[in-house]
């Protein structure tokens, strides 16, 4: 992964960025999860919407699952062309 943090500190600022270094073990087992179902722009996803990966790994896969259910089996296409969808984990 590549992750510019100079923008999410530009889009969130520095309480964000302290967030995420204070809850790394949780942020890098949310990452995992995204890999694992088959997200796989995760870079950009952690740069416009990093609040959403601070959330506790259950949290995070309940609001994951919820929302690709809903988009259905071509979730990864969809997410993949709209990155807005993600906004709805905030």
């Amino acid at each position: 992964m590549n992750i510019n943090f100079e923008k999410i500190n530009k889009i969130y600022g520095s309480d964000i960025l302290d967030g995420l270094k204070d809850n790394l073990e949780e942020v890098n087992k949310n990452i995992k999860y995204l890999y694992e179902i088959g997200i796989e722009d995760i870079d950009e996803v952690f740069e416009r919407y990093a609040p959403i990966f601070i959330s506790t790994n259950k949290e995070f896969t309940l609001k994951v699952n919820k929302l690709v259910g809903r988009l259905g089996n071509e979730y990864i296409e969809i997410l993949a062309e709209n990155f807005d969808f993600w906004s709805e984990l905030l």
